[in-house]
């Protein structure tokens, strides 16, 4: 017969979002003298506290996590004091971990959390509420409550498909993997490479509602083949990538490859193309968001683009990755074109300014991000805010706040109502907070990168009259954009 704690544990797991089983069990660990009930009552009202009590709240949940680290993290506990930002609480249990790469371990190279050490971390009553994983690899086993999986590399096996609480599986390649079975699966999203495409070939998925397939006109991926697959499917929503790689002596997409797949574009809500494509005639008529991967595959410079070749979506996601594209053109040919001139949401992320963009006005853009590849310090605001290009301009995403010099000298300031930036410490902080009053009419400010930070630096961000977001891990934000999850202003720009 379960005793109390497990009957509560099996009533948070059933209904997450309720509060009175929270709220009970606490009762109950306090009284056994467990610190996690006190972390419990702490996060729950800080969910909703403001001002001066949130702080407060701030403090007393980073002393409780300090001072008993072993008992909250068990095995990971040596890990959250280098890699803090890598969990998400909620409520008194990790709600989600993202398990840090290996090119983050130390000069020695060590790997911060070894899979051999991943299994039993997640058997640890911390992870019994766990909702959601980001791995290397597959750790052979799953919390029980577990929804949201994100693999690197795995081989997909049937006791992983029998994980029956598992609501999307996010897997970048799949080694090997038998026919893709589970009942109540609603989100997937695969790179087409080695065994996918055979294995959703004979896939049984009836609750399947969001399909990412990344990599199509690869060597594995033909798009006649593709959309044959893809149309037995349920997935109402699709999120295609198409693959630009040189086959049959042409150098990228024809509106025959894309007819190819005319049958399933009514399901199409997000394209991913890769430069160069001679056009992407592809009338997708609930497409929302656009991406555009432009660089060099062939070593020759890519220059002006026909944007106007593309189909319309409200939103666009610019990512100029080579050196061997000529920004001032590409720029120049974007705000020129009708794409341009519809566009709702962009998000850029290149290694220099995108020629005219900001010299041009856009009048529909609502919301913009910026961020600078290659180098996190580089600036660009005052070239892109110098005229008032963006009168509609509501929302914007930087990724650091030393790159507000140039916004809070423009119009745009005195406008904005959410405002998405990345925290690296103290520094950006007090960059923030003297900036803060340069933006009259803010109403968010999305604090990203503040999971790491300390108490003291999270409650100087309350201050001011705007409310306070605090962002899931990039890494998750990055992975939710693209499949329609990431909706929140000011969150599509983390990418």
């Amino acid at each position: 017969m379960p005793d109390a704690g497990d009957t509560l544990l099996q009533s948070i797991a059933a209904r997450p979002d309720s509060a009175e089983s929270y709220i009970e069990y606490a009762a109950l660990l306090r009284s056994n003298g467990d610190p996690r009930g006190d972390l419990i009552d702490v996060q729950l009202e800080l969910e909703t506290a403001r001002g001066a009590r949130a702080k407060e709240l701030i403090f007393a949940e980073e002393k409780l996590l300090t001072e008993h680290a072993a008992h909250f993290y068990g095995p990971l506990a040596e890990l959250s004091t280098k890699h803090r930002g890598s969990f998400t609480w909620r409520r008194g249990f990790i709600r989600g971990l993202a398990v840090p790469p290996e090119s983050w371990g130390s000069k020695g190279h060590t790997v911060p959390l070894p899979l051999d050490k991943l299994g039993p971390a997640l058997d640890h009553p911390a992870m019994r509420l766990c909702r959601e994983l980001w791995s290397k690899r597959w750790p052979k086993r799953l919390p029980s409550c577990v929804e949201r999986l994100h693999l690197q590399q795995a081989v997909i096996t049937e006791r992983l498909l029998a994980a029956s609480h598992l609501r999307e599986l996010d897997l970048w390649t799949m080694v090997a993997s038998p026919p893709l079975r589970h009942e109540r699966l609603r989100v997937l999203g695969l790179q087409l490479k080695g065994p996918a495409l055979d294995a959703l070939a004979s896939a049984e998925l009836p609750e399947l509602e969001t399909l990412v397939l990344r990599g199509i006109g690869s060597d594995d991926g033909e798009p006649g083949h593709v959309q044959e697959v893809l149309a037995r499917l349920p997935a109402r929503k699709l999120f295609l990538g198409v693959q630009s790689k040189p086959r049959d002596g042409r150098s990228g997409w024809t509106d025959g490859d894309f007819a190819a797949l005319a049958p399933i574009a009514e399901r199409v809500e997000g394209l991913e193309l890769h430069c160069p494509f001679f056009s992407a005639n592809l009338p997708c008529p609930h497409l929302r968001r656009l991406k555009l991967e432009l660089h060099s595959r062939t070593g020759a410079p890519v220059g002006e683009l026909d944007f106007d070749v593309l189909p319309r979506a409200r939103e666009l996601y610019l990512h100029v990755r080579s050196h061997q594209v000529n920004h001032t053109a590409l720029g120049e040919s974007f705000v020129r074109s009708e794409l341009a001139k519809h566009v709702r949401t962009l998000h850029i992320e290149a290694s220099r300014p995108i020629g005219a963009l900001g010299k041009a006005p856009l009048e529909c853009l609502e919301e913009l991000s910026v961020m600078p590849m290659g180098s996190m310090h580089l600036d660009v605001s005052h070239e892109l805010f110098k005229e008032d290009a963006f009168p509609g301009l509501r929302t914007l995403t930087l990724r650091m706040p030393r790159q507000l010099s140039g916004v809070v000298e423009s119009p745009v300031a005195s406008r904005l109502e959410t405002l998405s930036l990345y925290f690296d410490g103290e520094a950006g902080a007090k960059t923030w907070l003297e900036a803060r009053n340069r933006f009259p009419k803010l109403r968010t400010l999305v604090a990203r990168g503040t999971r790491q930070l300390s108490g003291a630096v999270r409650a100087a961000l309350l201050d001011g009259d705007h409310d306070v977001v605090w962002a899931e891990h990039d890494r998750w934000a990055h992975a939710h954009w693209f499949t329609g999850a990431g909706d929140a202003r000011g969150f599509a720009g983390i990418v």
